[in-house]
Order: structure tokens, then sequence, then C-alpha cells
């Protein structure tokens, strides 16, 4: 009786699951969720300097193009873009229970990964935690750095004519 129980639950679970292919496209795309390491905090690194930086906060794959949070390969992580053996590209990907990939927009640099984070600590509103109120003053703060040094970079510099 009991495993006739068992099987009823199981095949009843089974049913209610709905395949990665059955849901919809929204549930695909990874909105800004505070993981405690953001995507700009990659940016520029080598390897040596992201194992030092993140160690016990990230478990990185051997060429270093994946990042995870858990000791297994579920949950969330980063899938990580090198180029000239630095961190030139992140993108967030989540696993869920199911298997489906989730995952977030393609940072192509670390001022996108900024604006980023910017806007996604910024609609935590209250539910926002001291930590995420210090990233986002961090994130902020980077972001207006890296702006002034574009912007001297700039200095002097013909514009386009038209």
């Amino acid at each position: 009786m009991k495993t006739a129980c068992w099987l009823v639950a199981i095949l009843i679970c089974l049913t209610i699951t709905l395949p990665c292919s059955a849901l919809p496209p929204e549930h695909f795309k990874a909105k800004y969720v505070p993981w405690g390491v953001d995507e700009y905090e990659l940016f520029g690194l080598a390897s040596n300097e992201l194992s030092a930086r993140f160690k016990g906060k990230l478990r990185f794959e051997e060429n270093y193009t994946h990042a995870y949070m858990r000791a297994s390969n579920d949950g969330p992580q980063f899938l990580i873009n090198i180029t000239g053996g630095r961190v030139s590209g992140v993108q967030r990907m989540f696993i869920d229970g199911e298997g489906c990939h989730i995952l977030g927009p393609q940072l192509p640099s670390k001022e996108a990964a900024l604006e980023f984070s910017i806007d996604g600590l910024s609609k935590l509103n209250q539910s926002a935690d001291k930590e995420d109120l210090k990233r986002l003053a961090d994130a902020q703060e980077q972001l207006k750095s890296l702006k002034g040094s574009h912007n001297l970079q700039n200095v002097g510099k013909p514009k386009a004519v038209k």
C-alpha cells in the first residue's frame, strides 16, 4: 500500500511539473537578484585575481569561463568571457530545480554591468539590506568615476563632423 501511495505521489508530481520547453519565454530571463557578488566586480580581473578576490565565494572552472556560487553546478552562477587574459564580459545564469537555464543580459563592459546592478539594486526598495545599500553606493561611485575617466580621455580630441 505504501509503495502504491508513493507511486501515485510521484506520478502527480511529474504531471504537475512542467518541462522547460513548456514554460513561457519570460521564465528564462533573469532579472537582477542580489547574490553577494555582482558582475561588475569581475571585470578586468585575471584568473589569479579572480581566485584571490573571490576565495570562499565563487568556485571557478579550470579555464575561468564559469563561476559557481555552490559546490554543485546548479543555482546561481556567472558565464565569463576572457579577452587578453582578463574578464571582458559576464552573464548571470541560474539553473532552477527543473534544470532550466535562466539567463541575465550579456554584459560586454564594466559600465554596462554597473548600470545593470544599479538598476536592480535601486528597484529593491524596502527589501534592500545594509549590504545591498552599500553595494548600490559602491556601484554608483564606480560608475561616476568610470564615466569621468571616459570624459577625461576625450578631452582635446576633435569631435566628429556630420
